[in-house]
């Protein structure tokens, strides 16, 4: 299921997570022009590492495996059934094979096989994490004046438009529509629609502030315990029952 727009949430993903992204377009022995569609990622993933296998014939694994270097955790992303379990095993690791599934007769797609997040050491300072199939990524994690950040073509026009918490939408003195001619139709679309889920996530959390219980705090430059909200009300029990007693005591006096 070749799908750029889904391919852009993982690369963001990707570089938000302060990891570096290669793109492995698996199945390659299905397509008749592989470099047709290598041609159309190199338009939304610049200056990241593409390359085409197919686990079948066993093009292309070589050049992947040198990836795989000491000290490296190597986190797999994917939709269901695009063969992440397959391209680990046919890397050849010692004692690394996962379960796979065939190719649905029903639909042509690959099945999903793997259920949970699974890591595996390959030596003692590296790792593969082999992930669930997933389609559905939503940017509801940052916030929409971070969203400039995925984008590199986008994030140096932060700062220069005439109001300094533009989004790059439809606000005035924007820098950034003066310029659209440096920027690909399809990635601004993008970045569009994830600074809409940002939106989104920023209306569902502004209501939802969690006060955070600290144990110290600080009057005239002094530092002192404070008691936890539960010892206050255990505190507070203990004084009401201490006042009813008494009362009662002062009755029968």
């Amino acid at each position: 299921n070749f799908n750029l727009h889904r391919l852009e949430r993982y690369l963001s993903l990707a570089w938000e997570s302060g990891g570096v992204p290669v793109i492995v377009l698996t199945k390659c022995d299905l397509v008749e022009n592989v470099q047709d569609y290598i041609d159309e990622v190199e338009g939304v993933a610049i200056g990241v590492d593409i390359h085409a296998v197919s686990c079948k014939t066993g093009d292309g694994i070589e050049d992947i495996k040198k990836y795989f270097n000491k000290g490296k955790t190597i986190v797999f992303l994917g939709s269901s059934g695009v063969g992440k379990s397959s391209l680990i095993n046919s890397i050849g690791l010692k004692n690394v094979h996962l379960k796979t599934g065939e190719v649905s007769e029903k639909t042509s797609r690959g099945t999903h096989t793997t259920r949970h997040c699974e890591i595996i050491d390959i030596n003692p300072n590296s790792r593969i994490v082999d992930t669930p199939g997933f389609s559905n990524l939503k940017f509801d994690f940052l916030m929409p004046n971070e969203i400039d950040s995925l984008f590199d073509e986008i994030l140096p026009y932060r700062g220069t438009c005439k109001y300094p918490n533009c989004l790059h939408i439809s606000e005035n003195g924007c820098n950034l529509k003066e310029n659209f001619d440096k920027i690909d139709d399809t990635r601004y679309e993008s970045y569009k629609i994830f600074v809409e889920e940002a939106k989104n996530y920023k209306e569902k959390v502004k209501f939802q502030g969690v006060k955070k219980e600290t144990t110290h705090k600080s009057t005239h430059d002094k530092i002192s315990v404070k008691i936890s909200a539960r010892k206050r009300q255990s505190a507070r029990n203990t004084l009401k029952q201490n006042i009813y007693k008494d009362i009662e005591d002062e009755k029968f006096d």
